[in-house]
């Protein structure tokens, strides 16, 4: 059988377009279609394919594939008798039906066989279904009671304010602005600077053996609120004792504390560090004045701004 139209060719224009009218109709849970004569029996003839679109995804699901087709042609035999009675159900059906290859040249007479013979070539029905539901969700979804209908928009907004949120968080956690990590020394290519702003605790920044050093973070946001710091977690034989903070504003030295973090050694605990007022700044170098073992380090280091 052929197919009474075209389909519009799957362009990445027309892909994005239906895409966002999908998405616009999935939000607002309406349908643009005039609202039709008899909506009772219309709203009770979509909630019957529904209920039938469900027993064929189970069907289907349990590799029943022979009643799932005879369902979605006792189903699709429904869906061709009534839409010459409603031309909103029509308007929906057609575009559909010719997607899954029945024309509508199907007669009343000979559509039992036809329908049979469509069933036969059906790859999936659990496919074919999902297709026609695709076409009539919008008009049963619109035709729900008014508060079913607020109570799915406003589900489905906060369900899409979640992805969005989501979405933004882990970008911002990815690829959000970042401290940019320098040091006086480090010992060797496997302990680098930047280990202490990448959120790895098994990952550190260590000075050579026997050396005391320094490392320096820039400030994206101007502002130094506090910073947590946890200790080098290299070896039992690595851990800073005693730090010296230093914050500056430019090349204008804004504050200089000592700090003993010796008990934050060979621990995964940190140290926050916390001014009794907030900083303009836009780098903290941290001192490393004295260790315990062989040398010390770092393994994160966070500013809050």
């Amino acid at each position: 059988m052929t197919s009474s139209s075209a389909a519009s060719p799957r362009t990445p224009s027309n892909i994005a377009r239906r895409t966002i009218a999908s998405l616009l109709s999935w939000l607002r849970v309406s349908d643009t279609t005039a609202a039709p004569e008899e909506p009772e029996k219309l709203s009770r003839l979509l909630r019957d394919w529904y209920t039938r679109f469900q027993a064929i995804e189970r069907l289907s699901a349990v590799g029943l594939e022979q009643p799932a087709k005879e369902l979605i042609v006792s189903a699709v035999a429904s869906l061709l008798a009534a839409k010459t009675q409603w031309p909103a159900l029509a308007s929906r059906c057609d575009p559909a039906f010719a997607e899954l290859g029945l024309g509508a040249d199907i007669t009343a007479e000979g559509q039992r066989d036809a329908l049979d013979a469509w069933a036969e070539k059906l790859a999936s029905p659990r496919k074919a279904a999902f297709v026609i539901e695709r076409a009539l969700r919008p008009m049963r979804l619109s035709m729900l009671p008014w508060w079913q209908r607020r109570a799915l928009q406003a589900y489905r907004t906060l369900a899409a304010l979640c992805v969005v949120a989501s979405v933004l968080a882990m970008g911002w956690y990815f690829f959000g602005p970042r401290e940019v990590a320098t040091a006086s020394a480090s010992w060797g290519i496997l302990y680098p600077p930047w280990a202490v702003t990448d959120r790895d605790l098994d990952s550190n920044w260590v000075l050579p053996d026997g050396a005391l050093g320094w490392i320096e973070l820039t400030i994206p946001s101007r502002t130094l609120r506090s910073m947590r710091m946890w200790n080098v977690q290299k070896e039992p034989n690595y851990a800073t004792a005693r730090i010296a903070i230093e914050v500056f504003d430019g090349d204008r030295l804004v504050h200089t504390e000592e700090q003993d973090i010796s008990a934050t050694a060979h621990a995964r605990s940190s140290f926050h560090w916390v001014p009794r007022t907030p900083f303009p700044a836009t780098r903290v170098r941290i001192h490393v004045r004295a260790f315990l073992g062989l040398g010390g380090g770092f393994s994160q280091i966070q500013v809050n701004p």
